[in-house]
């Protein structure tokens, strides 16, 4: 592997996001990007995060993404769960019905 390549260190599955509204998952990719300095790409409904040096934490990426629902107000109707070890997803609250997104 090249200096040059960047791997695929995190990824937050972005579905139930682009329920509320289709821009948000462009929006969530300019913030994490702006935010962490990270090479941010979108794949389908998923955003891939790659770091050139040192990686932030998992935790920082989730307090990353929680400000940005919170910014657009989304935060009552959203939230961030690991789905993996390396991975978020953004998925509706229970109470919440899908209509009212």
């Amino acid at each position: 592997m090249s200096e040059n390549e960047i791997t695929v260190d995190y990824i937050i599955d972005a579905t139930h996001l682009t329920w509320v509204e289709e821009n948000l998952i462009n929006e969530l990719l300019d913030f994490i990007a702006a935010k962490t300095g990270a090479i941010v790409e979108i794949e389908g409904n998923k955003i891939l995060i790659g770091f050139e040096g040192e990686k932030l934490s998992k935790r920082n990426i989730r307090t990353y993404i929680k400000r940005f629902l919170y910014k657009y107000e989304l935060l009552d109707r959203l939230r961030v769960i690991s789905s993996g070890e390396d991975e978020y997803t953004i998925h509706k609250r229970k109470y919440v019905d899908v209509r009212n997104l």
